[in-house]
């Protein structure tokens, strides 16, 4: 797990806390303050957990072309063309460890 997606799960767990501890901050703070913090703390979690800048495809084209395509935001898709001599290396995508 990387450390974006711990100080994810620790946002998602304040938030969580606070909202079952809700009565009694509401009564300390009043309903508007409390409420808007755990929104916010859980708005941050969750962003922590998005993929970004991950690639989801390498596709070969004509004339030793390669079409990366990679995960700008959750919901958001590039597309890069380059040429195979201006890459510095290419990995396997899938569970093959050996490259091929």
């Amino acid at each position: 797990m990387s450390e974006d997606k711990v100080k994810g799960l620790g946002a998602v767990a304040l938030s969580t806390f606070g909202y079952m501890k809700l009565t009694t901050l509401s009564l300390m703070m009043g309903p508007m303050l409390p409420m808007s913090a755990i929104a916010a703390s859980f708005v941050y979690g969750m962003s922590q957990f998005s993929e970004q800048n991950v690639i989801s495809s390498i596709e070969p084209l004509p004339n030793g072309f390669l079409k990366i395509t990679y995960l700008v935001t959750p919901v958001k898709t590039e597309t890069i063309t380059c040429h195979v001599n201006d890459t510095l290396s290419l990995c396997a995508l899938g569970d093959d460890d050996l490259g091929a």
